[in-house]
């Protein structure tokens, strides 16, 4: 079988990034069937957006709904039409090899396996060196040990999806920045797919400076509504659940308490207390859905 990849880039107020971006995919030995952007921009920087995406004539723009990276992942996914999906970040350079690699790491294991529900991924190359997949401590932060073989968690901008996942499972919109790829990742394990690390898969990431100030306050909100889903949903753990809400928002209060910012301390008892609103309108809709 010949798979078509569908690479799907969601962006905001990057042109020149994803200008990079979208220069790098024509070095790829392995072409993707067809290239998506979403684009999250508004005013001026949605038309130079537009103009960028002109230069490249493979390129489908997409206009985003303009409420969250993760809700902008799903407005993609509306378009694509390839069986194997990557989302790619608008300040990547995409490696020669990793279509290539990708593909044949899917097909090996999937034939292996005799199944299509394989996620594979690999890691991004950042400046300061490579940032393979991880676990997650308690606390759902990531411990920095890369895998063997089977992995807890994708490295979004260096994976690649079947597309059937996407027929079970989006990206949870009340994220709308940070934990999003965990937390897919938990959904998808939870629906029997198997997630496996693959070292010599990779993409180069420079992160811009845009857009990261806008995200600083909904970290911890949205750590702590992951974690409430892994043990409520996930692993379907009560002791686990209390001991994470117990531990988890000592842990938010006391780091801000051992910075000296007082003001930050009672931030963190704030997206404590959203994150709680959030994972109740979860539960609510699942209710609703059964």
């Amino acid at each position: 079988m010949t798979h078509r990849v569908s690479i799907c880039i969601c962006t905001m107020n990057r042109p020149e990034e994803l200008r990079r971006c979208l220069a790098s995919l024509a070095n790829c030995r392995v072409p993707p069937a067809e290239v998506l952007v979403s684009d999250d921009s508004r005013g001026q920087l949605a038309e130079r957006t537009r103009t960028v995406v002109a230069e490249f004539p493979h390129v489908r723009y997409v206009r985003g709904p303009c409420r969250g990276l993760s809700s902008n992942r799903n407005n993609i996914l509306d378009h694509v039409k390839g069986d194997l999906v990557a989302f790619v970040d608008d300040d990547e350079i995409i490696h020669p090899d990793f279509l290539k690699t990708a593909i044949e790491s899917y097909v090996q294991l999937s034939g292996t396996l005799g199944t299509h529900k394989v996620i594979v991924t690999g890691s991004q190359t950042l400046p300061t060196g490579p940032l393979p997949p991880s676990s997650l401590n308690f606390l759902c932060f990531y411990t920095g040990k890369a895998p063997e073989g089977r992995s807890e968690t994708v490295v979004l901008g260096a994976a690649l999806f079947p597309a059937k996942l996407f027929e079970e499972a989006r990206f949870d919109e009340k994220f709308s920045f940070n934990c999003e790829d965990s937390d897919l990742s938990y959904h998808a394990t939870h629906l029997g797919y198997k997630i496996f690390y693959i070292p010599g898969l990779t993409n180069y990431h420079e992160p811009s400076p845009v857009n990261r100030n806008l995200y600083d306050d909904i970290l911890v909100e949205s750590r702590l509504y992951f974690g409430f889903k892994r043990y409520w949903i996930y692993r379907r753990s009560l002791p686990r659940f209390v001991l994470f809400n117990v531990y988890g928002l000592a842990n938010a209060v006391g780091h801000c308490l051992k910075r000296l910012e007082v003001r930050r301390s009672f931030a963190a008892i704030g997206s404590y207390l959203t994150a709680w609103k959030l994972f109740l309108s979860t539960l609510r809709e699942m209710r609703s859905s059964t």
